[in-house]
């Protein structure tokens, strides 16, 4: 088995990509670039882990009878190795793969003290805009993505670029999963 190609094939179905943007009182904000696989298999984040590293953490689920769901999530250094071999294996999420290589080659020690350059700085929002547009699949099913994206946020960490549940619900009550399930 290709084990890129596998890779491929869950974050496709089960992944995601998002940029954490983090601003601190009177810096420059942060953007971290995530990858990251939701799944119920403890087997999958296992061979997830063993394959790529990353870090595995378990989510809250509500509810009698649901199964636990498990996140696996690669950071930047990881992300900068991974990605350009994982790019041509992706069919879905091509473009917001790109974007996650794009933000992490402006990543760099050489900017410490100094501060980052506002060319960069501005370039960074930029890709984060993009891939928050990208992922703001919601506008096509008639739900405000600003509030898709505010809704997500509060379940999730300040500020990344990823929007998920609110679409998905709509989509349901519209019964537009496939259409949906093309779109993401």
């Amino acid at each position: 088995m290709d084990k890129m190609s596998y890779l491929a094939g869950m974050i496709d179905g089960d992944g995601w990509f998002s940029i954490q943007k983090t601003v601190g009182q009177g810096r420059s904000p942060s953007y971290t670039p995530v990858v990251g696989v939701t799944n119920t298999s403890v087997v999958i984040m296992d061979w997830l882990t063993a394959h790529f590293d990353g870090k595995i953490s378990s989510m809250r689920i509500s509810g009698i009878g649901k199964k636990p769901k498990y996140e696996w999530r690669l950071r930047v250094a990881e992300l900068r190795a991974l990605l350009p071999e994982l790019i041509p294996h992706l069919i879905v999420k091509k473009d917001r793969a790109e974007l996650l290589l794009e933000l992490a080659n402006t990543k760099s020690n050489k900017y410490r003290g100094v501060g980052v350059p506002v060319a960069v700085q501005e370039q960074r929002e930029e890709i984060y805009q993009r891939l928050k547009e990208l992922n703001g699949y919601s506008s096509l099913l008639g739900i405000d993505s600003e509030l898709a994206a505010e809704t997500k946020r509060r379940g999730s960490h300040s500020g990344e670029a990823i929007v998920r549940s609110l679409a998905n619900n709509k989509a349901r009550e519209l019964g537009r999963n496939d259409q949906v399930a093309h779109l993401i």
